[in-house]
């Protein structure tokens, strides 16, 4: 055996396995060591949202609401309009409040009401501070003229036979025989002076126009689906416009399901809007205080670095004092990596209750984790034999 050659073979196995080791901790230190914490938010109603400390940008995604079927007979009613659907990514200012609209689905009957208003708005809900707004589908009509428009897109579709849809600077024209043209943010009323009626245009940008009546009555149109907006400067947009009665991108991990932006089929109901906000938090995330031991006069602590934020962690450790929430006696543990650290505090006051956190600091500022407390032990008494006193001192 040649133990020269077979020496070599070993080397360039182990030389082979540390370059491997070294590509795979190169890795994972680029695609995790800058990993950051993002936060999402689901909306099935009406809510408001107050832009947290440090965002600058928010994802959302949004469908609009579906219209509902007429159901006068006895013609019976036609399918309704879907909601539509977009994404895009938002800039926004910390600190402000944004309303929240997410559409409820157009009722069945006579006539049918279309899909309500979904989007998402600056301060109070008006046209002007629009950010994001879905169109919502038209409502059905009866028999053969009434299919209700699609909603989404720049312009919402058109009724089979009805209203028009909306654009980015009108409503949507109202169908003949009395059709109310869409406005901002709201579909057209249908027209006619009969009770069954034609159907509601779907709520948008600018809304859908309203069915009218032809025939002399005999039958009533459907309205037209809502358009949809994306404010200027935003990025990374999508807005796609409804297929008859099926919203578009059901496939994607934040649709819940058949519940949410379908058109009424024939006398049928349509299904709510839906509205999802997410954003990355650009500070640090740090929890789990922990105590590890505790002596008379100092204590080993500990937390864990969950995220790094936005940046990279300049400092982390742990803060402690007599009163909650401590930010003095801060002290740096000397790593900057995600992961639990502990950290020995010494100097204490014998027989004391203490609160402490963890923290972490990156370009954005300090995060902090939730308070934890520990009471330092007291000191033991010892006995001194003096024999020049003949007395124990303690």
């Amino acid at each position: 055996m040649n133990t020269a050659v077979s020496g070599k073979t070993l080397l360039s196995k182990l030389m082979r396995r540390v370059v491997c080791l070294h590509f795979i901790f190169l890795y994972f230190l680029l695609n995790f060591a800058f990993v950051s914490a993002t936060t999402t938010l689901t909306y099935t109603s009406d809510s408001s949202f107050v832009v947290p400390s440090g965002v600058t940008s928010i994802t959302v995604k949004a469908w609009g609401a579906g219209g509902g079927s007429n159901t006068y007979t006895p013609f019976g009613g036609t399918a309704a309009g879907g909601g539509g659907y977009v994404k895009a990514d938002v800039s926004v200012t910390a600190g402000n409040t944004l309303q929240i609209k997410v559409g409820t689905g157009g009722a069945a009957g006579t006539p049918a009401t279309s899909g309500g208003l979904t989007g998402i708005f600056l301060g109070s809900v008006t046209h002007g501070n629009s950010l994001v707004v879905v169109g919502s589908g038209g409502s059905g009509g009866t028999w053969n003229n009434g299919n209700g428009g699609a909603g989404g897109g720049s312009t919402g579709a058109a009724a089979t036979s009805g209203g028009g849809g909306g654009t980015q600077v009108a409503g949507g024209a109202g169908g003949v025989y009395g059709g109310a043209a869409g406005s901002a943010l709201t579909g057209g009323a249908p027209g006619g002076s009969y009770s069954q009626g034609g159907g509601y245009g779907g709520a948008g940008y600018y809304g859908g126009g309203g069915g009218g009546t032809v025939n002399g009555g005999s039958f009533y149109q459907g309205g037209g689906g809502g358009s949809s907006y994306i404010i200027s400067g935003s990025t990374n947009i999508t807005n796609t416009q409804a297929s008859g009665q099926t919203p578009p991108n059901t496939g994607d991990s934040d649709y819940p399901g058949s519940s949410v932006a379908y058109g009424g089929g024939v006398n049928a109901s349509g299904y709510r809007g839906h509205v999802v906000i997410s954003y990355v938090n650009p500070y640090p995330i740090v929890s789990t205080s922990t105590v590890v031991s505790i002596a008379s006069t100092g204590a080993t602590l500990g937390a864990t670095l969950e995220s790094i934020g936005s940046s990279s962690v300049t400092a982390r450790g742990i803060c402690y004092g007599i009163s909650p929430s401590p930010t003095t006696n801060c002290t740096a543990e000397g790593g900057t990596a995600t992961g639990t650290y502990t950290q020995s505090i010494t100097g204490l006051a014998t027989s004391t209750t203490y609160y402490f956190r963890g923290y972490a600091t990156n370009s954005y500022g300090t995060a902090y984790s939730e308070d934890s407390t520990f009471t330092t032990e007291g000191l033991t008494n010892s006995l001194m034999f003096d024999s020049s006193q003949s007395q124990y001192l303690s």
